[in-house]
């Protein structure tokens, strides 16, 4: 029995040790090696769709790291979809009506006669017309009905671009009748790597073409000191020439610093409703490249004409600071001391002194280089002596300007 007991001890004990080697070699190997995860460029960015005229224009900008987000991203081809379905305008709210209110006049209480035919008003409130929005679509649903539009090469891309923003331009049939009137379109972007890895769509955008205004016409523009003025003729017509409602055209305003400037954004902040607009956030000695569009005030802002005439404007500071003020003078130990008024121009660079003594014709400078203060103290005076004193101001601009001179003063050096 005894034997038998050390047997079994014997095997269980060789069935660990066995079971030990497996796992042990089991351990030691590495499992195969997944594929690398391929780097394809970020999705596109600030996608954006716009109506000028008779064109939908789908805009973005190139994303500048692929999928690791540390990469630089290198785009070796982009693929644009559209697609194109009916539109359904929401259902107007339904009109409500107030119960009717029968009024019974006063005197049908103390006159003999009877009133049989009662007042009666009836009160409709009409709802607001509502918003018709795109509706939502799966990146999965875009991909399996969208068609593809355009497919451009890498050595094609920087053609599209303009300032930053890749620009295509979808010519539609603005008619009024037509199809397209009456249908939503949706655009993505796919970009793909060199290794011809795609991405994902990333932000699909949409709108819906309408007819928009006729495009402005006689833009011009006038420089001040503060501010390019702009100004065009009225747009009274749309596309297909019908006349428009007097204020019912509003204008949007771009502005560029190259002849291929990417209207993406308008400088106005909101819709502008006359045909004017003054643009004081420009700097002297840049250049500037302006267009309009017009829009109906019932339409998106999305929707607009196409562009005016483009505008280019290359403004000068050619306007001198004004003359200083408040020029005061005291007689002092140290000599003749001027003290006034800071100019209100932020583009002061300094001030000049100027001098004559009494029974000269002509004043002169006393200073090499701008005062940068607004004192100064001449101490090459003598007793006995009359002293008259101007001063202006000179601004920064690359040929600078020079104000007019102050009002003359004047103080005799006396003895000390």
């Amino acid at each position: 029995m005894r034997n038998v007991r050390s047997n079994h001890t014997r095997i269980f004990f060789l069935f660990l040790a066995i079971a030990s080697v497996i796992l042990t070699i089991t351990c030691g190997k590495k499992a195969p090696p997944s594929p690398p995860v391929p780097l394809v460029p970020m999705p596109a960015l600030e996608t954006k769709v716009t109506q000028a005229g008779e064109s939908l224009l789908f805009s973005f900008r190139l994303p500048e790291l692929s999928s690791d987000e540390k990469t630089p991203a290198e785009v070796g081809r982009l693929v644009i979809y559209r697609f194109k379905t009916l539109r359904i305008p929401p259902a107007a709210p339904p009109t409500q009506t107030a119960p009717a209110q029968t009024q019974t006049s006063p005197q049908a209480q103390t006159a003999p006669q009877t009133q049989t035919a009662p007042q009666t008003q009836t009160q409709t409130q009409t709802q607001p017309k509502p918003v018709e929005t795109a509706r939502t679509m799966t990146e999965l649903e875009f991909e399996e009905q969208a068609e593809q539009i355009a497919e451009i090469p890498a050595e094609k891309i920087d053609s599209y671009m303009r300032d930053n923003y890749f620009i295509y331009q979808d010519k539609r049939d603005i008619k009024a009748g037509s199809e397209d009137l009456t249908s939503w379109f949706y655009y993505g972007v796919q970009l793909y790597s060199k290794k011809n890895k795609k991405n994902q769509f990333g932000r699909l955008v949409a709108l819906f073409p309408d007819i928009v205004p006729e495009a402005p016409k006689q833009f011009v523009a006038k420089i001040s000191e503060k501010s390019i003025d702009l100004s065009w003729a009225p747009v009274t017509t749309d596309l297909s020439g019908k006349p428009l409602p007097p204020g019912s055209v509003v204008y949007n305003v771009y502005r560029g610093n190259n002849a291929n400037f990417a209207p993406i954004t308008p400088i106005n902040p909101g819709p502008v409703s006359t045909p004017s607009y003054a643009d004081g956030q420009f700097q002297f000695g840049k250049p500037y490249y302006y267009f309009v569009r017009a829009a109906l005030n019932t339409q998106r802002r999305e929707q607009e004409s196409e562009h005016s005439n483009v505008i280019f404007i290359f403004p000068q500071d050619i306007y001198p600071p004004s003359a200083p003020q408040e020029l005061n003078i005291v007689a002092a130990r140290e000599g003749m001391v001027l003290i006034w008024s800071p100019n209100p121009e932020e583009d002061v660079a300094g001030y000049n002194i100027f001098r004559k003594v009494e029974g000269e014709t002509e004043f002169k400078k006393l200073n090499t280089k701008l005062i940068r203060e607004t004192t100064y103290a001449d101490a090459d005076v003598k007793p006995g002596f009359k002293y008259y004193y101007q001063v202006s101001a000179v601004d920064k601009a690359p040929s600078p300007n020079e104000s007019s001179r102050s009002s003359e003063v004047s103080e005799e050096k006396r003895n000390p």
